[in-house]
């Protein structure tokens, strides 16, 4: 059952990073091309780390072109990610990840042909209501649910539930520590362009930026868990990786009740509706996984 512990520890490392992040755009380095630079570093270092683990020879062009496509879409995801987290919540983004489940299953449905059983589109539809309530805020008003960050958090699931489609052909030939190294190393090639075009602030003191190469490794750790259990058991250990989401939820609310400058700050019942759409979303995203 060491599956289990592996598909734990991949959770426990996806909501670290997510607060690692949050607290960096709050606390630390305050525009997001800065943020993006830093995370593409802090990602092209652990391809570094992966190579004694990974056979240097050069993928083949048809999985060459896959991985264009899976590092484009990634890299465009994060970059809204990071335009959006200064407008938006821990706790309200965190359940936002969860919504990659019922984009893939439309992205399946639209190009590769898939049909799933008629109640799995009203799951599907049923995560759409989940994103409305965790994105509640103090003046409880239908205009205030989606504001600028949730709309590019959500954006965000779209470009990654592209990357990770693709991801799924590129495991045909890849193993997923070979896919994780060759995209941290693309990452790192592009880095330059993006520095040079954008030209971001990069003078952070090194307590700053120690976060996000510490969010790295750490989401590098829990993606490497993951595909580890799903060696095993796909079905449970994909319900298990979704515990992210209530992980960063209860943190932020504890947080929010002893350093209320730390996360976030909100009174009891935003927490509560907030808590009942996280509640839909992990329904709805366990579903779709066993449906």
């Amino acid at each position: 059952m060491n599956y289990l512990f592996f598909a734990f520890l991949a959770a426990t490392c996806f909501a670290v990073s997510q607060i690692l992040n949050k607290v960096l755009s709050k606390h630390s380095i305050d525009n997001k091309d800065s943020l993006m630079a830093y995370f593409m570093l802090a990602t092209f270092s652990f391809a570094i780390f992966l190579l004694p683990f990974v056979p240097w020879t050069l993928p083949s062009v048809a999985v060459l072109k896959l991985m264009v496509v899976i590092v484009g879409t990634f890299l465009i995801g994060y970059y809204c990610f990071f335009s959006g987290i200064f407008d938006a919540d821990a706790s309200s983004t965190a359940p936002l990840f969860q919504m990659q489940a019922g984009f893939v299953g439309l992205l399946a449905i639209l190009f590769l042909g898939e049909r799933f059983p008629l109640q799995n589109y009203f799951w599907m539809t049923i995560l759409i209501v989940g994103a409305i309530l965790v994105s509640f805020n103090e003046q409880m008003i239908p205009k205030t649910f989606f504001n600028k960050g949730i709309l590019l958090i959500l954006l965000m699931q779209v470009f990654h539930a592209i990357s990770n489609l693709f991801v799924g052909f590129a495991l045909k030939e890849l193993t997923p520590v070979q896919i994780l190294f060759w995209e941290d190393l693309s990452i790192g090639l592009v880095c330059v362009p993006f520095i040079l075009i954008k030209k971001p602030k990069l003078n952070y003191p090194i307590k700053q930026i120690a976060p996000m190469f510490l969010s790295s490794y750490v989401v590098g750790i829990g993606v490497i868990s993951l595909f580890r259990a799903f060696a095993v058991n796909l079905t449970v250990s994909s319900v298990i990786g979704l515990l992210s989401a209530p992980i960063v939820f209860v943190v932020s609310l504890i947080a929010s009740r002893l350093s209320p400058t730390f996360l976030e700050h909100h009174p009891l019942k935003v927490y509560l509706v907030r808590g009942i759409g996280l509640l839909i979303i992990l329904l709805g995203a366990y579903k779709i996984a066993v449906g």
